[in-house]
């Protein structure tokens, strides 16, 4: 399931590569509708490293009010990857120029309004 889960996200890295690298996600519905939850994540000048992406999503726990379970600025990334119930994640990451596009899908999916994630 966890290479099902990467060839789902390398195929859209793939398709936002066709695209220059804009960070969209997957639409809710038609062909390429959202099955899973999704992080993307967006580098220049370097490249990254899975860690230092994660490293960037989990910094967000920083915009997190755990006792509300609330968002104070961005932290959706952050409750994905924490999320309580995803057990599976598979990732993909392409290039254009010296820009980078990373997608990370997470099955099952959370981040649900109104409820916490963990």
């Amino acid at each position: 399931m966890v290479a099902e889960l990467a060839r789902y996200a390398q195929k859209w890295a793939d398709k936002l590569q066709r695209r220059r690298c804009d960070l969209q996600h997957r639409p809710r519905a038609g062909a390429d509708a959202q099955r899973y939850g999704e992080n993307l994540f967006g580098a220049s000048g370097q490249a990254a490293t899975a860690e230092q992406v994660v490293a960037a999503w989990v910094a967000e726990v920083a915009g997190y009010d755990a006792k509300t379970g609330r968002c104070r600025g961005m932290c959706g990334h952050y409750t994905q990857v924490m999320w309580r119930d995803s057990q599976r994640v598979g990732c993909g990451v392409a290039t254009c120029g010296d820009a980078e596009v990373w997608v990370c899908n997470y099955d099952p999916p959370g981040n649900f309004l109104g409820q916490k994630p963990y």
